[in-house]
């Protein structure tokens, strides 16, 4: 079951006013939340996103056969697919995609050298 919202469903919602909780659904419930190294990848990859002022709506990634091979949780990339460096971002931070991570840096990686 799902948690529904404004036209928003989810597996938990929390709402928060002054710093405290008005509505909850699950919201209680242990939930894993996306690995420090991805939230760290974003920090860093946003920072040089600004740094050499690319946009990231139009910014296009090659998803590499390494990127899409990446085990754990993954937003199922697969070889070959093109995506702005936007989508990417999501994929890495909702799905927690160790493969969305993964094409983000290596486009890095690539793009500074």
């Amino acid at each position: 079951m799902e948690g529904k919202l404004g036209g928003f469903s989810a597996e938990s919602i929390s709402v928060i006013s002054n710093s405290k909780r008005v509505y909850s659904y699950e919201g209680n419930k242990t939930r894993e939340i996306a690995s420090l190294t991805k939230i760290m990848t974003c920090i860093t990859a946003l920072y040089l996103a600004k740094k050499y002022e690319l946009d990231l709506k139009q910014q296009e990634v090659k998803v590499s056969n390494r990127a899409s091979m990446q085990i754990g949780t993954t937003a199922g990339l697969m070889t070959g697919d093109v995506l702005t460096l936007h989508d990417l971002f999501y994929a890495m931070m909702l799905p927690s995609g160790n493969d969305a991570a993964q094409a983000i840096a290596e486009f890095f990686d690539k793009f500074i050298q």
